[in-house]
């Protein structure tokens, strides 16, 4: 069935690291900020999409200038929020987690240099993995909460990884910052030409990637199924 639940566990962390950039921009900046989101690249490089809590994002954009690790920056107008969009370097959480399977949920970091962290691991994980993972990656790092839940994933793990194994890196990408700028919001936050500039594309192409990445999903969720549709009586219509 596409709508199936699976067993994972929601792990909560604070953490503190003051060399870590997320965290240098926060205190920058004198700030809140919330990850929204983040992209990799197939040169290691990462888009990470920011919102700034306090309504900052002119500061935050500021600030970039002076941190090293950040490439590029924008403001990014979207239909429920504005969100700054990072080019980063690179993102080495985002990597780690994903190769084992786990799924970053949320980052908070405080503008003195702490914050919290919430991942989703699959339930079969043992918890001493993902913490010990956690704490490599930061300067301290301890477990607040950890709570059984359902997959987030609607279409269920296996079903999801299928689905996203037949894209390419590209198309992933591609996909991936359309949904994070706001392409498929209604109204839409940015152009197909003004996403197709930030990942480098033209405009052709980024629609093309974009349709590709649409006829695969539609194959994997319809092909070989048999819809039947009532057609309603209206004989006794007055």
């Amino acid at each position: 069935a596409l709508l199936q639940s699976e067993q994972a566990v929601e792990l909560e962390f604070e953490i503190r690291d003051p060399t870590n950039l997320f965290f240098e921009l926060a205190a920058e900046v004198e700030c809140d900020l919330e990850l929204e989101g983040v992209v990799s690249r197939p040169d290691e490089s990462a888009l990470a999409f920011v919102n700034c809590v306090s309504d900052q994002q002119e500061k935050v954009l500021q600030a970039t200038d002076r941190l090293d690790g950040i490439e590029a920056a924008n403001i990014l107008e979207r239909a429920d929020n504005t969100l700054v969009q990072l080019q980063v370097a690179d993102h080495p959480l985002t990597t780690v987690l994903s190769d084992r399977g786990f799924i970053l949920r949320k980052l908070w970091a405080e503008d003195d240099t702490r914050g919290r962290l919430t991942i989703e691991v699959p339930g079969t994980t043992d918890t001493r993995q993902a913490v010990n993972l956690i704490s490599s990656q930061y300067q301290e790092a301890q477990l607040l909460a950890k709570h059984d839940t359902e997959s987030s994933s609607e279409l269920g793990d296996s079903s999801e990884k299928n689905i996203l194994e037949s894209l390419t890196h590209r198309q992933r990408e591609v996909i991936e910052t359309a949904y994070q700028c706001g392409y498929f919001d209604s109204p839409r936050s940015v152009t197909g030409g003004e996403t197709a500039e930030m990942l480098d594309l033209s405009s052709a192409t980024f629609h093309q990637h974009i349709r590709k990445v649409e006829k695969k999903l539609f194959e994997r969720l319809l092909a070989g199924r048999t819809t039947t549709y009532p057609i309603p009586d209206v004989s006794s219509a007055d």
